[in-house]
């Protein structure tokens, strides 16, 4: 099983809201759900998510 958790805790220390993410970084609501409900995303969602916030310093994911 993946857990977002780092993901969320990171954005939550640099103060990056949802809303950033949706409107300003470009990710869907859809996949902001999937991750806070421990759903799966796609490797090329991820990919994108990385790539969107490669300027900063981020921890996706663990496994269990």
């Amino acid at each position: 099983m993946i857990s977002y958790k780092p993901f969320f805790e990171t954005l939550e220390k640099k103060n990056i809201s949802e809303y950033e993410l949706i409107f300003k970084q470009g990710l869907s609501a859809n996949t902001i759900h999937r991750m806070k409900k421990g759903e799966a995303i796609t490797t090329k969602t991820l990919d994108t998510i990385m790539a969107q916030l490669s300027r900063q310093k981020f921890n996706i994911f663990i496994m269990n």
